[in-house]
Formats: C-alpha cells, structure tokens, sequence
C-alpha cells in the first residue's frame, strides 16, 4: 500500500476544503475539547493512542494546524513497547502524520517483529499472537507496513487468504469459521486486493454487490445483514469502498446522507448511530468522512 491512511486522509482533506470555515470550525472545537494531557480520550476516559489518532485523522481533514500537538504526542506514539495491533498502528499513524510529509518512516525492526508474531499458517494475521487470522487484522497489518514505508513480506500468501474469505453473496467475512460477510471485513479484503495488485473484476464486483444489497431503507449501512441496525463506522467504509470501486451512485446516497446527519450529536460530534449522545473523535471522523466521500456539506 502506498501510505494508504495519509493518503485517505488527504482524499478526505481535499473534500473538506471546501467546507467554509464557519462550518468547520464546531467540529475543531469538538475534537480540541478531547485533549486529555497526553493524548485525546475516548469515551472511557483518559488518553488513548486509538482515539488520538481518529482525532488527528479528523483535525487533519478539517485543515487545523497540527505544529502544538507535536511535542506532546510525538515521545510516547514512538515509543515501542507492548501494545494491541490497533494501537501500534495508531502510533505509527500519529508518528507518520506529525513528522511531515519529508520525515523518513519510523525504525522498522521493531515493529516488523511484533507484526510477523501475528502472522498465522493460512497467510493472514492475527489481533494477537496466537490467535485466529482476522481480515481486519490482516488489513492493519499491512496498512502498518505502509507506514514504515515496506510491504509485508508474503503479498502472495495475503492474496489467497483474501480470496478464501469471500463468500457466496460476494462480501468476505472476517473469521474462518463465519459463514457471513459483513461491512467491515469486505471493505479491508478490497483493499487488501487492490494493494496486491489483484485483477479480478469479478471479486470487485461482488463486493460492490454485497455492499449495495446491505442498506438500509434509512440510509445507513449495518456491520452486517443479521446487525440491528446501520452504524457510522460501517456507513463510512462501505461509501468508501464503493467510492473507490466506483459504484457509489448505485447507493442511496441522499438516505446515507440524512442518517449521517441523524447521527449528530451536539455542536460538533458524530455519535455511533442515530440517537447516540455519546459522541467521540473516532465517529466524528466517520461522520465527516462520510460527507467528504458525497461531496456534501457538515
């Protein structure tokens, strides 16, 4: 992958450039307002790498200038020690982001190690050493690869693993054992796809398919077809991958549109689906990373 976070989060930046400043400036706000000391907090409380880089993801979207938050999050995200997959590549993500575009990509060794501890016999990865291989995981892993600026070491062996995950409606699931698809996990394997190079009109199709058939009548996008109801997260990952394989206009992009809106909380965040209070900086990321992708207004 060729730095697909920063690049995502330049895609979305362009987008929201475009917003007035008037229109932005809620959300900066919002996302300023999580600052716990040492990194911005979730909803538990209390700094965490995972928030703090959906936070920077969304300040960065929104054009806010990034200089003061240097000093303090730079020392610890490079910092390696123990840590899940998801904060790993966190950190790496804030390293990469407040270094600046020229700064060379963190010392691999480390992190390389503690990626190829995770990876399992069937070629994917898993969250944890030992486990079973996930095709999120194995996505964060090569998007963590991105970020130092390699590759993981068998692209082949991810490619079959990919195609043994797809199912009979044309998504993939994220386990072995899950004879499902859903949202998430189909939009990490096209991805996944995409980067190795995969031509196979027939894999993208099908995801694009999966994913259309999976909106809901209120315009959201479930985790998958047995799910409640639509979430923000899995909204913004299925109208970027259908961006991305060009078929976002066969969705209902006025009803996602709406239900992104419906999932406002407050001045300045998103919450998780419609009537959540609860906002936080990783779904006021989703929710305007939404309108970015429909070229819509906050």
């Amino acid at each position: 992958m060729t730095a697909y976070l920063l690049d995502l989060n330049e895609r979305l930046g362009r987008a929201a450039s475009a917003w007035p400043p008037r229109q932005r400036e809620p959300f900066v706000r919002f996302v300023r307002g999580a600052w716990a000391g040492a990194g911005f907090r979730g909803r538990a409380g209390g700094a965490d790498l995972y928030y703090t880089a959906f936070a920077l993801r969304a300040l960065a979207m929104l054009g806010d200038d990034l200089d003061d938050l240097r000093a303090p999050l730079l020392p610890a995200a490079a910092t390696t020690g123990r840590t899940s997959l998801a904060d790993r590549v966190s950190a790496l993500f804030t390293v990469r982001l407040l270094s600046g575009a020229g700064a060379p990509p963190p010392p691999a060794e480390a992190h390389a190690a503690a990626f190829e501890a995770l990876r399992c016999d069937d070629g994917g990865y898993a969250r944890a050493p030992g486990g079973a291989s996930s095709t999120y995981a194995t996505f964060l892993v090569a998007v963590g690869y991105d970020l130092l600026g390699a590759s993981p070491p068998d692209a082949g062996g991810i490619a079959a693993f990919v195609r043994r995950r797809r199912r009979d409606d044309g998504g993939f699931a994220d386990a072995d054992r899950m004879p499902r698809s859903s949202v998430n996990p189909t939009a990490a394997a096209v991805a996944l796809a995409a980067a190795g190079g995969l031509d196979d009109a027939a894999l993208y199709d099908g995801a694009a398919r999966f994913l259309l058939d999976v909106q809901r009548g209120d315009g959201g996008f479930p985790a998958g077809r047995g799910a409640p109801t639509g979430d923000l997260l899995s909204t913004f990952t299925a109208l970027l991958t259908l961006s991305d394989l060009g078929a976002a206009d066969a969705a209902d992009t006025a009803a996602a549109e709406r239900f992104t809106r419906a999932c406002r909380a407050g001045e300045g965040g998103f919450g998780g689906v419609p009537g959540d209070d609860g906002a936080d900086v990783e779904y006021t990321f989703y929710g305007l990373g939404v309108l970015a992708v429909l070229g819509a207004a906050p």
